[in-house]
């Protein structure tokens, strides 16, 4: 594994984690709401 891969794996890793908690952030706020 070359370091533009593995720089690319984390890159991608650190975009879907936030991806998902923008996700379970506003459900959990528009929850409250119904």
């Amino acid at each position: 594994m070359s370091d533009y891969t593995l720089g690319y794996f984390l890159v991608a890793s650190g975009v879907i984690a936030v991806a998902l908690f923008l996700v379970w952030y506003s459900r959990r706020e528009m929850g409250s709401e119904g």
